[in-house]
């Protein structure tokens, strides 16, 4: 620390014992600071105790992984559902369609008999599905 006066003037020594002061460790972690006097390493901890929690750590990270792989299998499952149940949908439609066209056809060749006069609609379908 300096000994002029205009460095020393505001200086506040409780503040500062308690700013430079080392902060306590977190529990569990090894101690950071050898010469600390704050002891964080808890020896009564079996070791027994730290296996059994990597275990049901390790246990619960393969649980997550199994529980993952199934659900984007199921969400491939629903994919290729979705995309049978669309090509379906898509052939009923064309389907019906096909049925509402040979209606159609049907009903204007009688309309046109009836009255002696052909339709030029009746060309164009049938130049169609050739």
């Amino acid at each position: 620390m300096s000994k002029f006066r205009h460095e020393t003037k505001d200086f506040n020594t409780e503040f500062h014992r308690w700013y430079n002061m080392e902060p306590f460790p977190l529990p569990g972690s090894p101690k950071a600071n050898p010469t600390s006097s704050f002891s964080s390493v808890d020896l009564e901890t079996p070791l027994e105790n730290i296996d059994q929690i990597l275990y049901e750590t390790g246990f619960l990270e393969s649980s997550n992984n199994k529980l993952m792989k199934a659900k984007k299998e199921l969400v491939d499952l629903n994919g290729k559902a979705n995309e049978a149940l669309y090509h379906a949908n898509k052939q009923k439609m064309k389907a019906d369609m096909c049925v509402e066209r040979l209606k159609w056809r049907r009903n204007t060749r009688r309309d046109s008999e009836g009255k002696g006069t052909t339709s030029t609609t009746i060309g164009f379908y049938d130049s169609e599905e050739r």
